[in-house]
This record gives C-alpha cells, structure tokens and sequence, in this order.
C-alpha cells in the first residue's frame, strides 16, 4: 500500500538522483515518475487527496509543486490528441460514452490587442474579429432579412490563418473566411422558416486583395454596431454538458463537472499572452477554478446540454437521410464582446447543419437557435 510519504520520497530520491544528470535525460527520467504515480492513484484513489492537499500547500513556483500538478492534472491537449488516453487518467476515469469527446475551434477575445474602428487596419494584423464590418469583395451585398431588415454581423473567421489546429478533425474548411450574420431577436422557432433571419456566408479563397469592409447599412440597428473586436481561433476539446449525464452521484457529478471546466478555461490559457486579462490563473485542482465567460466555438459541443424540444425542430427543419446526423455548426456567446442585450439577455446564439451539409460546404442550410434554456 502506497502512501503519501512513499511518494514524497520517491520524488526526492529523484531530485537527487538526477542533478548532475543531462536536462534530456532528467526528463524522460521525470515523465516516467509521473507515469508511475499516476499507474499508484489509479489503483489506489483513496491516495489522490492527500496529494491534492499538498498540491495546493505547495509553493506554485516550486518543483514539487510542478510535479504533483503533472501528476494530479489532466493534459488537455491529450484530449484532442489522444481521447482514450486522457479519459483513462485517474482523474477523469470515464468511459467513452460516458464523456465522448470533439475538437472544436475556440473563438477567444484578443484583448491585449490595439483597439480600432477601422475593420481595413484591423484585417493588416488578422482577419477575425467580432461584430464590426465584414469583410467581402466589391458588390457583395449586406445580408437581410426577408422583410429587408439587415442583420448584424456576429463573428468573421479567417479560416487561413496558423491555428496549430486539426481543421480536418473539426470538419472546417481549410481555407477562406467564414462569417455568421444575425437578426439577434429571432428564436428559431418552426413558423421563423421564411424570415432568411441568420446567414452562414463562406468566401472560398486564401486571396484577399480585392477585399474590404462592407459598408454599414443606415437602417443597421444600433444594437447591431458592436465591433470590431479581434478574435483569436484556437483549438480545444469539448465534452457535453454536465447536466447530459444520466442520474450521476455526487462523485460522478463532481469530477465531470472538474473536467468540463478544465477543459473549458484551456482556449483562455492558451491565449494568455493576447488576453492575459482572461487568461484561467487556477485549475480546479489547485484551488477554485477562475470563473471565466463560456467561450465561442465552431463545432464540438456546445455550452448548453441537449433539449429535445430543439432537436424536435431540427428533424423538421433539416430532415436527414440515413447515416447522416446534425452537428452544431457554431456556439456563439455575446458575452463574450458585447455589452448589447443581443440573443434577448445575451443568450448564446447556436447554428446547426447536417453533417453532410458542413462536409459538402453547402453553408446556407442550416438553421440557428437562440437558447433559452441555459
């Protein structure tokens, strides 16, 4: 039976063992003693919180501190890369049904960013931004309704940028500039089906010479007028929602959750030199985790957990064919950049597609909620 103190002296045997030894070989010596504590905690969990209390005793800047958290704390970037793998982790112990996992492309405020009206001095840095003016070729027209209302623009996405990211995985197109307009007030209820109140628009190119921002129309709505605010497209892994999990106990319950928000906060520390404002300074296992704003995302899984009544509309609306599925296109959280009562009370703002849809690049059929329900 391991203990505590076995553990803290097998981690001092190592400092000593190794300090004259080649930063390489330390290393691979170091990774082998977190494999071998985490092989002790899976056989033995009752072990786990006498370690997190040292965790959280330890001085953060210290090296014990660092190996506990190698220890006790789930890599998420595992999760994109190797999904069983990171589920086997004791601290996460779900099956794959019980936690199925999707990569999906964080949209996270650049807030470090120099901030401009002008969309054209923007785009000279990055092309993804929230609100603001879109960007498109001459004569491309402002998107409206069918009543001939114009709908805001809610987010732009330059598909070409360096993400680090598995675009394939995600199912994104690999180049081009993708944009989601908004009338911000329509539900997506069934009787919406001929008010044209969102629009998905997808410019197929990586050249952008003939680009520019499309002119605000006068009758835009001055809700509408938020923006532009750089955006940054990162990868993370999404799991359903908490709430999706069938009659959990406390324990279950609490480590999902754990998980969730871990995962959750990963696109704010990834982008903690843009944003280091927003940036998590905590992890759920070392302390209170930093209470940050539901990020956007394009595909995975969204923030809300699944309601029938939505998928109800969704098997009218975007009927499939067999071997097909809906897979949620895009989760959009105004929180996030504006201070406006967009999505009525800053609701998150979710577009769905037939997988088939989003593979064959067919962007127009899709249909958009604004969920109540969160």
């Amino acid at each position: 039976m391991t203990s505590y103190d076995d553990v803290r002296g097998l981690w001092v045997d190592h400092v000593q063992r190794t300090r004259t030894w080649s930063e390489d070989r330390s290393h691979a010596v170091y990774m082998s003693l977190v494999q071998q504590v985490v092989e002790m905690l899976r056989g033995q969990p009752e072990l786990a919180p006498q370690l997190l209390e040292a965790l959280r005793q330890a001085d953060p800047e210290s090296d014990w501190h660092s190996f506990l958290y190698a220890v006790l704390v789930p890599n998420r970037m595992l999760a994109m890369e190797d999904p069983d793998a990171f589920r086997a982790h004791p601290e996460v112990a779900f099956s794959a049904e019980q936690m199925p996992i999707r990569v999906a492309a964080a949209l996270v405020r650049m807030t470090a960013f120099p901030k401009t009206d002008d969309e054209a001095e923007l785009a000279r840095y990055t092309r993804s931004w929230f609100g603001g003016r879109p960007l498109a070729p001459a004569g491309e027209e402002w998107p409206r309704r069918a009543d001939g209302t114009p709908l805001a623009h809610v987010v732009q996405v330059d598909l070409n940028d360096d993400w680090e990211m598995m675009r394939p995985e995600i199912g994104l197109p690999s180049r081009g500039l993708l944009q989601v307009f908004h009338d911000l007030e329509t539900y997506g209820n069934p009787e919406d089906a001929g008010d044209v109140a969102w629009r998905v628009r997808w410019f197929d190119t990586d050249d952008f010479d003939g680009f520019a921002p499309t002119a605000r129309p006068d009758d835009l709505p001055i809700p509408a007028c938020t923006g532009p605010l750089a955006a940054r497209p990162s990868p993370m892994a999404t799991v359903p929602s908490v709430l999706d999990l069938h009659h959990p106990d406390q324990d279950t319950w609490d480590r999902y959750k754990r998980i969730q928000t871990w995962l959750e906060n990963y696109p704010y520390t990834h982008n903690r030199l843009m944003a280091p404002d927003l940036a998590a300074t905590s992890s759920p296992w070392g302390g209170d985790p930093s209470r940050l704003v539901p990020v956007s995302r394009l595909c995975g899984y969204g923030y809300n957990e699944f309601n029938p009544d939505y998928q109800k509309i969704l098997d009218a609306q975007l009927p499939l064919s067999v071997g097909d599925e809906h897979v949620m296109f895009a989760d959009i959280n105004p929180g996030q950049f504006t201070d406006e009562d967009w999505f009525h009370g800053q609701r998150h703002l979710q577009i769905w597609m037939r997988r088939s849809d989003l593979a064959e690049r067919r962007f127009d059929d899709c249909w958009a909620f604004i969920r109540l329900d969160g």
